[in-house]
């Protein structure tokens, strides 16, 4: 950027503003999980690099009038310029102009950049560079946007009368459903359905998957929030499951004392079923150390995402 504004010549002025738009592109692309920015930052360089078709064009037709590149060496020529040869100055000048406001114009260009061919095609070959998330990049992530949910729900069918289902899950934008492809295809487990109108959901339900998958992830690669609580909790109910526990009074009721201590807590209508339930202790995470820095940047990828989703749904 110094030498864009610093440059006493179109040449040098022409590195400046090559260089910029590479940085920007690099700047944007830094978030490579989020197709949305990926699709976003592919259209600022194609559009950038019009802009430097124009600008190209324009200092070429100023050589010609001018004969240098100079730009102070422009001001003695001013005064000589005949009206045959201020027709070329005018398409260089106007050519030379157009070509940071059609840079900046790609701004607008963004509600259909999904429509684009040329992106949807660096897109999709960014995608099949199958790029490897790191564990605690993942932990860091579902630290943010992640869920362990026990579900109990009425069932005449069963001896206990209810039925207990349990549920990771990682609910985010469509338009970033390569990270869960992702996530989906390191675990190896696991569906990806809609939800809603605009989000898409991974969900790991099977008792077998999360006992020998999920669980012994963030047993190696912890989570470092509150929700860690929620993950040991729900680690409990997962391994009374196991051992086919909620098929008797006794584990249903231990199922539901946990619960009762996880997330928000029971419904209106479990309170109502277990009013003597008395919720397990519910530990405190405190002192927690960071020890890895691609725990941070998958948990602030989520954060500053849920913050813009907050700060539109005010507005709005």
């Amino acid at each position: 950027m110094t030498i864009l504004v610093t440059a006493d010549s179109l040449l040098l002025m022409f590195i400046g503003w090559t260089g910029a738009g590479i940085y920007s592109f690099l700047l944007v692309n830094f978030w490579y999980t989020r197709i949305a920015e990926n699709q976003t930052s592919i259209l600022g360089l194609l559009t950038n690099r019009i802009g430097d078709c124009f600008l190209t064009i324009g200092i070429f037709a100023i050589l010609w009038t001018f004969g240098n590149f100079i730009i102070l060496l422009w001001y003695f020529f001013l005064d000589s310029l005949t009206i045959s040869v201020s027709d070329v100055s005018e398409l260089g000048g106007f050519v030379y102009l157009a070509s940071p406001v059609f840079k900046r114009w790609h701004s607008s260009l963004i509600p259909w950049r999904e429509n684009l061919k040329i992106t949807q095609l660096f897109s999709s070959l960014a995608t099949q560079q199958q790029i490897k998330l790191d564990p605690n990049w993942i932990s860091g992530f579902v630290d943010g946007e992640g869920s362990f949910m026990v579900f109990i729900q009425t069932n005449p069918k069963l001896k206990t009368g209810w039925r207990i289902q349990t549920t990771f899950s990682i609910t985010i934008h469509e338009k970033d459903r390569m990270i869960l492809e992702l996530i989906q295809k390191i675990f190896g487990v696991g569906n990806i359905t809609k939800q809603g109108e605009d989000g898409v959901q991974y969900r790991v339900e099977s008792i077998r998957d999360l006992i020998h998958v999920i669980i012994p992830h963030f047993d190696k690669y912890p989570l470092l929030t509150q929700k860690k609580v929620d993950f040991l909790l729900f680690k409990e109910i997962v391994n009374l499951m196991n051992r086919k526990e909620q098929l008797t009074n006794e584990g249903l009721y231990k199922i539901v004392a946990i619960k009762a201590s996880m997330n928000r807590g029971l419904s209106d209508e479990l309170k109502k079923a277990f009013p003597n339930i008395v919720p397990v202790p519910r530990s405190l995470i405190v002192n927690q150390v960071i020890n890895d820095p691609n725990w941070v940047a998958g948990f602030t990828s989520v954060k500053v995402v849920s913050w813009l989703k907050f700060l539109n749904r005010k507005q709005n």
